[in-house]
């Protein structure tokens, strides 16, 4: 791994630290996947003060980081974004870990509770102008809430609260699963993006270990792998060419969350195969270049370090086992609750047709 993350972090040291995109605008994510990627790797001491310092740097009075349009048209204004104030909240708690100063707690404790406050039933909002059920932004906002609830005794209210929500998420992308083994993007979706099913997967992965106690997420996990061994090559490369779902299509972050369930569940044939992947998509300047493309990109390579550097910590568990009796009770729960889906859009068709007004895409309400 550190032959694989040592050259992307010593490149952005001798670029200066930069934390604006292709499009010149400034993601939040950038600082906090390097600083991430420093503290897993224990490297470079005096950058990460640096990075710790410019991530809090980026935090809204509000408590959360905000998030910019990713359409290189769009305007450069920020707005609430669960994804960078997840991000940023796993960093600093990370950074916590060594160097425990008061500010850095303070800081991560209002993104955490920033993220809370905009969660019900374990769907935490994605964003200020994107309301849709996502679940890897679920899944990723439950991981950056057990990042902060390791920092308060059992008994802690706010620990409690953590935690809770956190086992909502899980459940809710759990019940969200397809009969293929595929995480779809939304809740109550039908599209499955290769990438955000290696995210979610790889994120159900890494909280494995503390629920492996669950046979439902035994399961679950279990059938997204199978979902997984279906679109990839036997060379370990993603079968781009059969994606139905083509934003961010060719993405290089596919290998750092599937490193994460590699590791998860010790494939150490795969595990090669993804860090010599990575290794290949390195071109001159020292970042990541996408399967799709030959130029490089700052923003996906730091989403790549992000995740490979998350698959470090991960506690190496056997491969789930089938528990049939505990899982098809979720699945009919699953059923009714896509009947209810189906019932809503077609009141949602009908009320159009009455009234004429739009109430938005099916999955804002």
């Amino acid at each position: 791994m550190k032959s694989c993350l040592l050259p992307l972090l010593d490149r952005y040291s001798k670029d200066g630290l930069p934390i604006k995109d292709s499009d010149q605008k400034t993601r939040s994510e950038i600082p906090a996947a390097f600083l991430l990627g420093m503290i897993a790797l224990d490297d470079q001491s005096n950058i990460q003060q640096q990075l710790m310092e410019m991530v809090l740097s980026l935090q809204t009075p509000e408590g959360y980081w905000p998030e910019k349009s990713y359409a290189s048209e769009d305007e450069d204004v920020g707005y609430f974004g669960a994804v960078p104030t997840a991000f940023s909240v796993i960093a600093l708690a990370a950074y916590y870990h060594l160097h425990p100063k008061e500010r850095v707690l303070k800081a991560l404790l209002w993104g955490a509770d920033y993220l809370i406050q905009h969660e019900q039933n374990g769907r935490f909002l994605k964003s200020s102008v994107n309301k849709s059920d996502v679940l890897n932004t679920n899944m990723l906002s439950g991981v950056a809430l057990l990042a902060a609830s390791e920092y308060f005794p059992e008994d802690s209210q706010r620990k409690i609260a953590y935690k809770n929500a956190s086992q909502r998420a899980i459940l809710k992308t759990i019940r969200a699963q397809l009969i293929s083994g595929a995480f779809p993007y939304t809740d109550m979706g039908l599209q499955v993006p290769y990438l955000y099913h290696a995210m979610t997967l790889g994120l159900l992965s890494y909280v494995y270990p503390r629920f492996s106690h669950s046979s439902l997420l035994q399961q679950s996990t279990k059938r997204g792998l199978r979902f997984y061994n279906h679109i990839i090559d036997p060379d370990g490369k993603v079968k781009w060419r059969k994606e139905k779902f083509t934003d961010k299509s060719g993405a290089s972050w596919f290998y750092g969350w599937s490193l994460i369930t590699a590791k998860t569940f010790l494939d150490q044939e795969h595990i090669q195969r993804l860090e010599g992947i990575i290794e290949d998509l390195k071109v001159p300047d020292g970042y990541l270049s996408n399967d799709n493309a030959d130029e490089s990109d700052l923003f996906y390579t730091a989403w790549t370090v992000f995740a490979a550097s998350l698959s470090v910590s991960v506690q190496p568990q056997k491969c789930p086992f089938l528990s049939i009796s505990s899982y098809y009770p979720g699945m009919a729960l699953k059923y009714i609750q896509r009947l209810g889906y189906v019932i809503k859009y077609g009141v949602n068709k009908a009320s159009k047709s009455v009234n004429g007004i739009n109430r938005g895409p099916i999955e804002h309400w």
